[in-house]
């Protein structure tokens, strides 16, 4: 309305001027029209005159009047208040009370610059850190109001992540403080649970490690537990494939659940009880070796990062348990030999006429010990390698293959995998191998195989199937180790065994003075067991798959399996085209690899024991075996490398002998 009335005030402006104007012309034609009367009449001319000149007079001075004070002003107002925020100042706004156009022009410019002033404000308040700090943009069109709120939730989200990496940097050095300070399994496995249920504002929480002790009643056992910040004192059993726990172990994987059941656990405090909202079960694992398992509950979700921190400390919660675990058997090993040694000390006058027979019996036990530990050492030959199709047919056979079997290369392609298959074994294991590796999955197992000649040999054989870019099998390559060695060695073992005991009947039946020394006897055929345990858990372990390379006749590197990308901690694309020299590492002396180079470049096989460097610095040890591959002639054309991770009896050894050497 006021704006109507305003553009009503205008439109009178102009008709008075015209009005002014016509006045003007009319009096100008009238004064033509009577001049001549009025010239006879003085009276009539001066009113004439007279009103014909005040009258316009007064029209023009209320038409300059009006034009300046209703348009002129408040265009140079507002022409100074865009020119002062065309230069950044915001707080100047034009003070006109108009009501037409340039009004409502007035109105949207102080609106314009309340909202400058308010973006400012709020762009000010991110700069200072207050990221918390309310803004509402104009509208979906505001383009600066709402290119800061995308500014403001991006800094938060910066300023998130920045609080989580630091939140698990301090729990991975928190951790780390009490992994290197604490030995003692118990005391460990309830400080990490107590401090991880207080650190992930858990709870409660429990620490499951395996008991491996007993090989034939492998099971986890209840650690440690912690709820509501006291250390509860609880025995648990959780038999593979058990419950969530034993799920874990079988799947080596981590299992997170919000979908809790109302059976599964119950929190319980002063004030009742109720199901948790979210449960986390991480495996305790590092190089593939399973030590426990660790079990979260809470009331509130778990998020993602911190998942992965709990993942990330396990490596190093399962190296510490695995060393704790070395250091207890080495502790209690030494406890016995040294109560052993004392009761040796004790009986030594009455044990001296028995002294020739047990140093004969540890005579023998040492000549085993040789022929054992050669045998171990034949089992470090190259592997055994061959391809089929997914008929089963033969389609590539190493040399060693042929050797092992006693057929030709032209005898066994095309041939199906069975014509090596030796009749003791049971058709159930070939039925569950091609079961696995025909889903893509690798099947491990010994094998009985029987050669041409009829004879028979065992394998450690490793089945891989090799999957198109669909997932799918295309081929099988199967990688096995000769341990035939171990078994005969195993069933000589079995009869040395017999043949003690035939001793220790004898022994008996002897006069009452040998009695007690018969018990040292035993202890003796004890530990040899002992000995052979041990010694069978090595020869296992080199049952693994091998760490495998190639390398052209200058040593630069042409081939790489997974295993020696491992290992290494480099990528294929790394390796490829380097000197094999790139994992070496600076303790081994030069002259060995001299002698590797002068062995092999004679077309002859070399093995040995060598320490690599990794990547990160880090060292492993390796049995390798360097064969060359001969063309027609005789002459070698590349090498291939076979190795076996040896660093845990490496390492195992060291830790022995310094406990021995401390005691």
């Amino acid at each position: 309305m006021n704006t109507h009335f305003t553009r009503i005030k205008l439109k009178t402006i102009y008709l008075l001027f015209t009005l002014l104007l016509g006045i003007i012309i009319l009096s100008g034609i009238a004064a033509l029209l009577y001049i001549d009367e009025w010239f006879q009449n003085k009276t009539m001319l001066q009113t004439g005159l007279l009103v014909g000149t005040l009258l316009p007079v007064v029209l023009l001075v209320f038409t300059c009047w009006a034009f300046p004070a209703f348009l002129f002003k408040p265009l140079q107002q507002l022409q100074h208040s865009i020119h002062q925020m065309a230069q950044g100042n915001t707080s100047i706004q034009p003070n006109i009370s108009a009501t037409h156009e340039i009004g409502e022009i007035t109105i949207a410019m102080q609106q314009l610059s309340t909202n400058i002033q308010e973006a400012s404000l709020f762009a000010t308040s991110i700069g200072e850190g207050k990221l918390d700090v309310e803004f509402t943009p104009v509208s979906k069109q505001d383009v600066l109001g709402n290119v800061l709120i995308q500014m403001r939730d991006k800094l938060l989200h910066v300023s998130e992540e920045s609080q989580q990496r630091s939140w698990v940097n301090e729990g991975v050095a928190v951790f780390a403080e009490i992994l290197r300070s604490i030995h003692n399994i118990d005391e460990l496995s309830h400080k990490i649970i107590s401090q991880l249920v207080s650190y992930m504002n858990a709870n409660q929480g429990g620490l499951f490690i395996v008991n491996n002790e007993n090989t034939e009643d492998i099971h986890l056992e209840l650690a440690a537990c912690y709820a509501y910040q006291k250390k509860k004192h609880l025995k648990k059993r959780i038999d593979i494939g058990e419950g969530l726990v034993g799920q874990v172990y079988l799947e080596k994987d981590t299992i997170y659940m919000t979908d809790v059941p109302a059976e599964y656990v119950h929190i319980t405090s002063g004030l009742g009880e109720a199901t948790p909202r979210s449960i986390l079960l991480v495996p305790i694992q590092v190089n593939d070796t399973f030590e426990g398992v660790i079990e979260l509950a809470s009331f509130q979700q778990m998020l993602p990062y911190q998942i992965q921190f709990i993942e990330k400390i396990s490596e190093n919660i399962a190296s510490t348990i695995a060393n704790a675990k070395i250091n207890e058997r080495t502790k209690h090993l030494l406890e016995s030999s040294q109560r052993q040694a004392e009761q040796l000390r004790a009986q030594e006058e009455e044990m001296r006429q028995n002294m020739e027979e047990l140093s004969a019996i540890q005579e023998e036990m040492g000549r085993k010990q040789i022929e054992l530990s050669g045998q171990i050492a034949a089992l470090n030959h190259a592997a055994i390698v061959s391809e089929v199709d997914l008929k089963g047919n033969i389609i590539f056979a190493n040399d060693e293959f042929c050797r092992m079997a006693k057929y030709t290369s032209e005898e066994l392609i095309g041939q199906k995998q069975s014509i090596v298959r030796h009749p003791d074994m049971p058709a159930e294991v070939f039925i569950d191998l091609w079961a696995t590796i025909t889903k893509g999955k690798v099947w491990k197992g010994e094998v009985k195989n029987r050669a041409k000649d009829g004879s028979h040999y065992w394998v450690a054989a490793t089945i891989t199937p090799v999957l198109n870019e669909h997932g799918r099998p295309v081929k099988y390559i199967g990688v096995r180790f000769d341990i035939t060695a171990q078994k005969d060695q195993e069933d000589q073992i079995k009869e040395d065994f017999v043949q003690l005991q035939t001793s220790a009947e004898e022994l008996q039946a002897q006069e009452e003075e040998l009695r007690q020394n018969m018990e040292e006897l035993t202890a003796i055929q004890e530990e040899m067991t002992r000995k052979q345990v041990e010694l069978d858990g090595q020869i296992a372990a080199l049952n693994n798959a091998a760490i495998v390379s190639e390398v052209d006749l200058k040593g630069n590197i042409i081939f790489v399996n997974d295993e020696f990308c491992r290992l290494a901690k480099y990528s294929r694309e790394e390796l490829i085209g380097q000197k094999q020299s790139i994992v070496r590492h600076p303790d081994m002396p030069a002259s060995l690899f001299d002698d590797l180079w002068a062995t092999i470049s004679k077309g002859r096989v070399w093995q040995g024991e060598v320490k690599n460097r990794a990547k990160d610095g880090s060292h492993y040890w390796v049995a390798a075996t360097i064969t060359p591959v001969l063309n027609e002639m005789g002459r070698p054309v590349k090498y291939i490398g076979v190795r076996f991770d040896i660093t845990a009896q490496k390492e195992h050894q060291e830790i022995i002998n310094s406990k021995i050497v401390s005691a």
